[in-house]
């Protein structure tokens, strides 16, 4: 019966991709996008698979992207990165993020972080219809959070390791706000979980982004935002409850790429030290809890690195992609040769 069910829904979710067509992407340069509508309902969630044309049509090991909160893919450098080293490129928007927006969606919100999981599937199978073999995970910030959870929940054979570019594993607040305001809130998102939280005014961090202030990166300010929006009480309940499952879930069996800053920069205000450190997370926590994740993991400090790690200026990205690369390389060695 359980595996009449299996095969009933994978049935289905081929139909509706099968449905559905490529076209040129938002960022063109070979870069394509897939709308994937996840059920029939009227109104129903759509989330955005985005890949990145190969001249090598026969590679078998592919990533694929997860962005974070306020966030969406637009990094067009990351995918040109991956194709240059033989690794196919894929990144999806998830539901009521970037390309997936729809008139009727509350932006970047969500009740419980496993809806994604079923993004993610649908990603992997698009991965796998393209001869897609060996799927490595990138998870970034609230991505880094989701794309944990699901490989805990979710050991599929085709995900043969996960790349964490500072995770959201515990908020950066003061231990009033961890400990007494932010579960109090959670607690009331079941009576109330509309009620609205600001997340401050500051927009140090964008400003260290964007072309248009102290970064090199131009983007939707509709989609990735100056300063972040408020968040309703439902999010703050799935993030609480998501954060609690990963330090009390399985350990994850997939080799496990853990990498972050290597400093926190604290402050309401731009200045030259928001270019040189993670000004949205801490970065002792993302250590402390991800080395817990798993069985396999390897930690990598990136010095002077932004929060988004492969957003910080050229040289320290380099260096960011130079670990990945050669972390790829050694998983998926182990992955091919190793007996079976």
């Amino acid at each position: 019966m359980k595996h009449l069910f299996c095969v009933t829904i994978i049935s289905l979710l081929s139909n509706v991709l099968c449905s559905a067509q490529w076209v040129e992407d938002i960022l063109a340069n070979g870069y394509e996008q897939l709308t994937i509508t996840h059920d029939m309902e009227k109104d129903s969630p759509v989330s955005t698979i985005i890949r990145k044309n190969m001249v090598n049509n026969t590679l078998k090991t592919g990533v694929l992207y997860i962005h974070g909160y306020n966030d969406y893919f637009f990094q067009s450098e990351m995918g040109e990165r991956f194709i240059e080293n033989n690794i196919a490129f894929y990144a999806i928007d998830l539901r009521n993020y970037g390309r997936s927006i729809r008139n009727h969606d509350i932006i970047f919100d969500t009740s419980d972080i496993s809806e994604y999981y079923a993004d993610i599937e649908a990603s992997i199978q698009i991965m796998k219809d393209d001869g897609i073999s060996n799927i490595i995970l990138i998870g970034h910030s609230t991505g880094g959070l989701i794309a944990t959870r699901y490989m805990q929940v979710r050991d599929r054979e085709e995900i043969i390791g996960l790349i964490l570019n500072s995770p959201f594993f515990e908020w950066n607040m003061s231990p009033l706000m961890k400990d007494i305001v932010i579960p109090v809130a959670s607690s009331m998102s079941h009576l109330f979980p509309n009620m609205s939280f600001s997340q401050g005014n500051s927009t140090a961090y964008g400003e260290s982004l964007h072309l248009n202030h102290h970064g090199e990166w131009r983007y939707n300010l509709d989609w990735k935002m100056m300063p972040s929006p408020k968040v309703k009480t439902r999010w703050l309940n799935a993030i609480n409850k998501a954060h609690s499952d990963v330090e009390t879930g399985r350990k994850i069996s997939k080799p496990i790429l853990l990498m972050h800053s290597d400093k926190t920069i604290i402050g309401e205000t731009w200045n030259e030290s928001f270019q040189t450190g993670d000004a949205v997370l801490n970065v002792d926590d993302i250590s402390r809890i991800g080395r817990s994740i798993g069985f396999s993991i390897r930690e990598a400090t990136v010095k002077d690195g932004l929060h988004d790690l492969l957003l910080s200026r050229k040289n320290v990205r380099d260096a960011a992609y130079n670990c990945i690369f050669k972390w790829i390389s050694e998983i998926t060695a182990i992955n091919l040769y190793s007996p079976q």
